[in-house]
């Protein structure tokens, strides 16, 4: 069989245009087609011709048929089912040094568009009524659960850091007074000190005499639950082996030098 000439081609082009196969034609060129693949010169021609030629933008029609027809395929779960089994007990391992780059470089420059309302609604609607879901809200809201939940958020190393580091505030006056007095007087200390395995973080702790030193305020320290908190505050870093000292606000401003002095000689309460 001769090849059409160019010529010949364009004449059947025009005379196609604007024309539609008919569904039956259509279905006998999608058998035709199943299971085939373009070689490397039809690829190489089909992007040299779409080269520079911008997709025009798909319809809402379009998008929903392409979804309709996906959904209603016979092969997508027999497909899905393939995939599983495939996968099953195979662990992927890290991703290679040119893969990352290839994705950082892919990825350069494109901001991730805003989730549609129906995206985010079907989601959640799904993330409610999955099995999964309702058993774990059945585990949590349970008095076991809760008390399960409570423990691990208290003794857990990761859970008691990021308390600490949410207890760290900016120092008061009498905190900056207390910090004055000990670099005058040359002793080593760590200021805003979290404590390990506590969910605290201590105004000062000295590691030579294993000594936390707290610059108290009269009023807010004066408060009836405030002292119960520091009651059981001090029982647990006594636990963990601290030597816990007050340093009361009238006290600090009466003489701050002489205070910190006191309590490194004597090491009582002020």
């Amino acid at each position: 069989m001769k090849r059409l000439t160019p010529e010949h081609r364009a004449k059947i082009g025009a005379a196609r245009l604007g024309k539609k196969h008919s569904p039956e034609t259509r279905l006998k060129i999608s058998l035709a087609k199943r299971g085939t693949k373009p070689t490397l010169e039809t690829r190489a021609k089909l992007s040299a011709a779409r080269l520079g030629k911008k997709r025009p933008p798909r319809s809402v029609e379009w998008c929903q048929n392409l979804s309709d027809a996906h959904t209603s395929s016979p092969h997508l779960a027999e497909w899905h089912k393939k995939v599983a089994e495939a996968q099953r007990g195979v662990k992927r391992g890290p991703l290679s040094p040119e893969h990352r780059a290839k994705c950082s470089a892919a990825k350069k420059g494109k901001k991730k568009g805003p989730l549609s309302l129906v995206w985010r609604e079907n989601l959640s609607a799904s993330l409610r009524s999955s099995p999964a879901a309702m058993a774990y809200r059945a585990r949590m809201t349970s008095k076991e659960g809760r008390a399960r939940m409570s423990a691990a958020l208290t003794t857990s190393p990761r859970a008691q850091a990021h308390r600490a580091h949410l207890f760290i505030k900016s120092p008061t006056s009498i905190e900056l007074a207390v910090r004055t007095a000990l670099d005058a007087v040359g002793v080593d200390f760590v200021f805003q000190y979290p404590v390990p395995g506590t969910p605290y973080v201590a105004d000062f702790y000295l590691p030579q005499r294993n000594l936390i030193l707290e610059a108290d305020g009269d009023y807010w320290h004066s408060i009836p639950k405030v002292k119960i908190k520091d009651i059981k505050r001090d029982a647990m870093l006594t636990a963990c082996g601290y030597r816990v000292v007050h340093l009361l606000e009238r006290v600090i401003r009466r003489d701050v030098v002489l205070a910190v002095e006191t309590v490194l000689t004597e090491g009582g309460t002020q």
